[in-house]
C-alpha cells in the first residue's frame, strides 16, 4: 500500500498533473449545466422515442415531476462544488 502512496504522491507533485485535473474538473462541470438547466426548466432532455430503452428511461425520469426538477438542481450543485477545491476531497 505504501508503494501506491508513494506513486500517487510523485504524480501528484507534477504540473501536468495539476493542469490535467483542473481542465477535467471544469469540462465536467460545464456539461453539467446546460443539462441541469433544461430539467430546472421541466423540459425534456432528449428526443429519443419511447420505444428506445434510453429514451423509456429519461421519458419516465421527466414524468415524476418533482424529481426532474431536483435532478436539475443538483447538476448544477456539483457544477458548483467541482469548481471549488475545498469540496473535492
Amino acid at each position: 500500500m505504501i508503494q501506491f502512496e508513494e506513486f500517487y504522491s510523485s504524480i501528484y507533485k507534477l504540473k501536468l498533473f495539476k493542469i490535467f485535473t483542473w481542465f477535467m474538473r471544469v469540462l465536467l462541470a460545464i456539461a453539467f449545466i446546460p443539462s441541469g438547466f433544461t430539467k430546472l426548466l421541466g423540459n425534456r432532455f432528449t428526443l429519443l422515442p419511447m420505444d428506445n430503452t434510453i429514451g423509456f428511461f429519461f421519458e419516465a425520469l421527466f414524468r415524476t415531476g418533482f424529481y426532474w426538477n431536483f435532478l436539475g438542481f443538483m447538476q448544477h450543485l456539483v457544477a458548483l462544488l467541482l469548481i471549488i477545491p475545498r469540496t473535492l476531497f
